[in-house]
């Protein structure tokens, strides 16, 4: 008996060119980062080895630095107009695994308060934090319940 190996099903079309759209964002601004870095560290690569410094431009970083969170907010706002949706979505599922990894985090920093005389303490798992997120969540119920009973 032969089987003939299962395709993964495409994208929808909306899909990819959502995130065409993004990515085409994204290449913009690594090219732009890609031009200002050649501006500052081509100048420095030609300079003679014995010379012992180099004029560079940086205004092509700045104008970077300047522009670049602006053309990924205007990416992230025309992807939220055209797929409310699927951002709606994405946004929950971010809401949840930052919460997870926040809880992380504070386990980690009361480990590395206790100092080294407190001995290894070893840091959650994976599961453990999941365990943790649940118990935060746990939390809220209960402090919901107790203010409405009903």
């Amino acid at each position: 008996m032969t089987t003939t190996p299962r395709r993964p099903a495409p994208l929808l079309p909306a899909r990819r060119r959502r995130h065409a759209r993004l990515f085409a964002a994204l290449t913009n601004l690594i090219g732009a980062c890609a031009e200002a870095a050649r501006e500052v560290y081509g100048p420095i690569a030609a300079a003679p080895p014995d010379q012992e410094g180099v004029e560079v431009e940086t205004l092509s970083c700045m104008r970077v630095a300047m522009s670049g969170p602006l053309l990924l907010d205007m990416a992230r706002s025309e992807d939220t107009a055209r797929w409310p949706d699927a951002v709606a979505q994405e946004d929950a599922a971010s809401r949840r695994t930052y919460a997870a990894r926040c809880a992380l985090a504070e386990a980690q920093d009361a480990v590395h308060q206790l100092g080294p005389d407190r001995g290894p303490v070893p840091l959650p798992t994976t599961g453990q934090g999941a365990m943790m997120d649940l118990v935060g969540a746990g939390d809220e119920v209960t402090a919901c319940w107790r203010r409405d009973p009903q």
